[in-house]
């Protein structure tokens, strides 16, 4: 639970980076490095904030990753120049990780026992959608690389939003339900999606603690942030393991497991902007 609201000037009262630590900084991006924004497609972020991600990088003692739900096709569209440095890439929530300065896949899914079950679920979808007139109602369906996602922030609607979740729900059940399931239901900030069920933040940042910790000489001490339902699993991880979580925009104690709380996305950056 949030201890304090973290405004910027009490960052000093964090457990912060000692002089003999390694900072782990794990850093999801849609809400938390980029606005929430009606067209996915246009989550950018400025210069600025990018050339500090790139300096953040560089630092000698801070490894740097981006754990996010989108692909790290998505990502490299938003982080170009990021993908030049020593930054560490999770893509799918924790499915996908890359290393772009080696060109090595770190972590990757196998995608054939997935698609077909995607298939057979978007087509069983758009059979349901499709009478009830959803499809031209402002919802968005996203195809991933193993995952869809139903998007219903600009649904105008509250009956049409709440009807669409419903008819996903009822048509993933039968391939989520069950003991041996691939796929589970993931929740976030007005998106649902279907994803494969080993897929997760805290897994991710499971995997990059144990990656890091053995080429740092250093203590690593282990920082999240995030803004989305998708990101309480890390937030758990991390808390456990005597990290610091930091949830965007989530000020009330009930709603997130992260210990501290930035307001936006602006204070996200200037929190990075301290740490350099």
């Amino acid at each position: 639970m949030p201890q304090s609201a973290l405004n910027l000037p009490l960052l000093k009262t964090l457990p912060w980076l000692a002089e003999h630590q390694h900072l782990a900084l794990m850093l999801d991006y849609d809400g938390t490095l980029s606005p929430i924004v009606a067209n996915p497609e246009q989550a950018f972020i400025d210069e600025a904030a990018l050339g500090q991600l790139v300096r953040l990088s560089a630092h000698p003692h801070i490894s740097l990753a981006i754990i996010s739900g989108r692909s790290i096709e998505q990502l490299e569209k938003f982080l170009a120049p990021l993908f030049k440095t020593n930054a560490l890439f999770c893509g799918m929530h924790g499915g996908q990780i890359y290393d772009p300065k080696t060109q090595i896949t770190l972590k990757a899914f196998m995608p054939s026992q997935y698609l077909p079950v995607l298939a057979d679920f978007k087509a069983r979808l758009l059979a349901e959608l499709t009478p009830q007139n959803l499809l031209h109602s402002g919802l968005t369906l996203e195809e991933k690389s193993c995952s869809i996602a139903l998007h219903t922030r600009n649904m105008q609607q509250a009956a049409q939003k709440t009807q669409a979740i419903a008819l996903f729900k009822a048509t993933a059940r039968t391939i989520t339900e069950s003991a041996s399931a691939l796929f589970k239901l993931q929740p976030g900030k007005e998106v649902l999606e279907l994803v494969p069920a080993i897929f997760s933040k805290a897994v991710a940042a499971e995997f990059l603690y144990e990656f890091w910790q053995q080429k740092s000489a250093r203590p690593i001490l282990l920082c999240y942030i995030g803004d989305d339902l998708t990101d309480e699993p890390a937030f758990t991880w991390v808390n456990a393991h005597n990290g610091i979580s930091i949830a965007v925009g989530k000020t009330h104690p009930e709603t997130t497991e992260a210990r501290y709380h930035l307001e936006n996305v602006a204070q996200v950056h200037q929190l990075l902007g301290r740490l350099l």
